[in-house]
């Protein structure tokens, strides 16, 4: 249970990175660095979540109570284009229910849209 727990924990997480900046990877920088200070209205800047969704989207998040201790973005796939790209991120995360820091390597997909890179969130 705990397991899934802290799964899920860091899928939302991944899932809510994003980009305004020129690449994938910016986006991605930009989204923990905000996500990391529990400053979650920011990070979800950086996604595709409509402005109408951001406040309940954020308290979502912070309601798991999730720890980021450390992330380094790692790499960056372009597919289809140059128009969608995967990030690879190493990430150290704890919530309440598993508070020793797990390390995992998420996937992030993002697509380019309206010359903005944004995480697919819907």
């Amino acid at each position: 249970m705990k397991t899934k727990l802290l799964l899920i924990a860091v899928l939302v997480c991944t899932i809510l990175c994003g980009c305004k900046k020129g690449t994938p990877a910016d986006a991605v920088e930009g989204f923990y660095k905000y996500a990391k200070t529990n400053e979650f209205e920011k990070s979800l800047s950086y996604t595709n979540v409509p402005d109408s969704l951001v406040k309940d989207v954020s308290e979502l998040i912070g309601g798991m109570e999730m720890v980021i201790h450390e992330y380094e973005v790692q790499d960056t796939k372009m597919d289809e284009g140059d128009t969608t790209a995967t990030v690879k991120v190493r990430l150290k995360v704890s919530n309440k229910y598993k508070p020793e820091p797990e390390e995992t390597n998420p996937e992030i997909r993002c697509c380019k849209r309206d010359g903005e890179w944004k995480v697919l969130f819907l």
